[in-house]
């Protein structure tokens, strides 16, 4: 069940971290076409910029991703907190 268990979880990272590519990458595009889109007026491009940078899902979900990745890093640093939940996520050890 261990070997099963790394798999799966080998697994949800690559998928996650698809998933963060593609919704960087979109992101990326959007900047991209928002810049061509406004070239000739520096106020439409200059909305137009904000917008995507704000608006976007693509930096907010790079910020909730990152900060589950900080949070994951501190429970897994305090020694006793991180070690009981990996007790109680993986179960008893064989």
């Amino acid at each position: 069940m261990d070997v099963l268990l790394r798999i799966v979880l080998a697994y949800g990272g690559v998928l996650i971290g698809l998933l963060v590519l593609g919704r960087v990458a979109g992101w990326i595009s959007s900047v991209d076409q928002a810049i061509r889109s406004g070239r000739g007026s520096a106020g439409r491009t200059a909305l137009g910029l904000a917008a995507v940078l704000l608006l976007h899902s693509g930096p907010w979900f790079v910020v909730v991703v990152g900060g589950l990745c900080i949070c994951d890093l501190v429970v897994s640093a305090s020694p006793g907190v991180g070690l009981a939940l990996r007790r109680n996520a993986l179960g008893p050890s064989d």
